[in-house]
C-alpha cells in the first residue's frame, strides 16, 4: 500500500482500514486489504458515481 505502519495503524484503530484485533494487536487480512482497496478505486470501466 505503500503507507507507512504507523499511518496503517492508525487508520486501523480509526476504522478506516479493515483489520481484527488479537489481544491489543491489529491483525490485517490480504482479503480485506484488497476488497477495501478495490472499493476505493474507481475502475475504468464504470463511469462517476454522481452519474
Amino acid at each position: 500500500m505503500k503507507i507507512g505502519k504507523k499511518t496503517a495503524y492508525t487508520m486501523a484503530q480509526s476504522g478506516d482500514l479493515p483489520c481484527f484485533k488479537v489481544r491489543d494487536q491489529c491483525r490485517f487480512r490480504r482479503a480485506d486489504i484488497d476488497a477495501w482497496i478495490a472499493e476505493k478505486v474507481p475502475r475504468k470501466d464504470q463511469g462517476p458515481e454522481d452519474e
